[in-house]
């Protein structure tokens, strides 16, 4: 009986353990660069500089990661942003930072987390506003996707509830 139970703990297990966080590869999102603007990709993250976007499709989108760093200063108020299903969205900006001392100013690493997982068109993007003699960088990481798990999991795990339950009338009998 105990070998049973411990059979079922591990496959209820490794049925959990199938629906585990993915990275999105953002190496296969359409590219746009823009004046001035260059993409670059280093050891899972994303640097868009200048004028330039990453476009893709995702499913399930929980969260991601992004910095954005500029030595800019007002009035040349360049933007990064993400765009949500057609829906724009301001990261960050000069204007929001301010103007610096040392022509450096970042966010440091933030975290955009979903409410409910995001599926459709995500984009994105960084660019400069009125000259092009400085690049602000937008850097993008750990782009978050939960996988939906497959009906068969449901019903593994539903047999498996009321087998135990089964067993345990069983050994109550």
């Amino acid at each position: 009986m105990k070998k049973l139970l411990s059979i079922l703990a591990l496959s209820a297990l490794f049925a959990a353990s199938s629906a585990r966080a993915t990275l999105i590869d953002l190496t296969e999102f359409d590219q746009t660069i823009g004046t001035n603007g260059a993409i670059t990709f280093d050891a899972g993250t994303a640097f868009l500089s200048g004028t330039a976007t990453l476009t893709g499709d995702v499913v399930n989108l929980t969260s991601f990661a992004w910095n954005f760093s500029t030595p800019d200063y007002l009035p040349f108020d360049d933007y990064a942003w993400v765009r949500l299903a057609g829906t724009p969205y301001t990261l960050s900006s000069v204007g929001s930072l301010g103007n610096t001392d040392d022509n450096s100013s970042t966010t440091g690493w933030q975290t955009y987390s979903f409410d409910t997982p995001f599926t459709g068109t995500i984009q994105f993007g960084v660019a400069n506003r009125v000259d092009d003699d400085v690049a602000s960088t937008l850097a993008v990481r750990d782009v978050v996707s939960t996988p939906v798990p497959e009906p068969s999991t449901y019903g593994l795990l539903g047999g498996l509830v009321l087998l135990g339950l089964v067993l345990r009338r069983c050994r109550k009998a």
